[in-house]
């Protein structure tokens, strides 16, 4: 699907974009009274390699440390690659699955289905992870069906989660978020047999939202910068394996498939192709 914008032009040409964002971590208040930050320089590449296939790979390179003074401030470590394979069938079905290591010594797969009803405004997925020390040991699975439904003068979404979350456990997680241009405000909390748990997030463009003429490799800033803040860190499933936050920026993000989602970024690969060469203008 991604790649028929520029197999037309030439079958063997790869885009790759690599972009750069800081990060910023933090622990507030919990066991004692302190404030623990980390700040990290993170790097991503994704190449474009067929038709709805890509590669990603993120690099991080950690600035400060105050969670342990005696780690390796300056170690450059491996945080994602992935290959993920993104399809659309007929008008309202979307497909998406994705394998490869998450961080922290942590391998996963994970495959969803949506389909949308109602104009874009009803959506209903099944997403299905599995995450281990190796890929061939994912003995950590989730198993969520997910409703959500958006109301489109308000640009507003409510989702309902539902099923078994990475840690075992099983419960509910609501959301509600609230889009103003490329910017997203969000509420979130979720209730599981570990208990409960709600916290806010936003995010905000850091790039344009069109490129100018590409080459093979591009460099930019992140589209996108995510800060959310959660009470009760320790109940955030998948805490098992300390990947749930990283899982479900890479593998379980259903607003990757958004109809809305898939034609901006199908915009934006408009310009993926060499350009034609303008022909000469006429002699006089």
């Amino acid at each position: 699907m991604l790649g028929s914008l520029t197999s037309a032009a030439n079958p063997s040409y790869l885009r790759t974009d690599v972009s750069v964002r800081p990060r910023l971590e933090y622990d507030l208040g919990s066991p004692a009274d302190y404030v623990r930050t980390r700040g990290l320089l993170t790097a991503e590449s994704v190449t474009l390699l067929d038709r709805g296939t890509t590669g990603e790979l993120q690099l991080g390179q950690t600035v400060w440390n105050e969670f342990n003074r005696l780690a390796d401030r300056d170690r450059l470590h491996l945080n994602r690659a992935l290959l993920r394979q993104v399809r659309r069938v007929g008008d309202s079905t979307f497909l998406q699955g994705a394998v490869g290591y998450l961080g922290t010594e942590t391998y996963g797969a994970s495959g969803e289905v949506l389909h949308v009803l109602s104009d874009d405004r009803l959506t209903l997925g099944l997403h299905g992870n599995a995450l281990g020390e190796s890929l061939g040991d994912l003995g950590h699975k989730s198993v969520l069906t997910d409703f959500r439904y958006r109301v489109p003068n308000l640009d507003l979404t409510a989702s309902v989660k539902y099923g078994r979350f990475l840690g075992g456990d099983r419960g509910t997680e609501l959301a509600l978020d609230r889009w103003f241009g490329h910017h997203r405000l969000g509420l979130v909390g979720a209730t599981t047999d570990y208990g409960s748990y709600g916290g806010i997030r936003f995010s905000f463009p850091m790039g344009p939202s069109r490129y100018g003429t590409p080459d093979a490799t591009r460099v930019h800033w992140s589209d996108e910068a995510d800060w959310s803040y959660q009470s009760n860190p320790g109940g955030d499933r998948g805490r098992k394996l300390n990947a749930g936050g990283d899982l479900e920026k890479t593998a379980m993000q259903g607003e990757r498939l958004y109809p809305s989602y898939v034609l901006q970024h199908l915009e934006r690969l408009r310009n993926v192709a060499p350009p034609t060469p303008k022909p000469l203008p006429a002699s006089p």
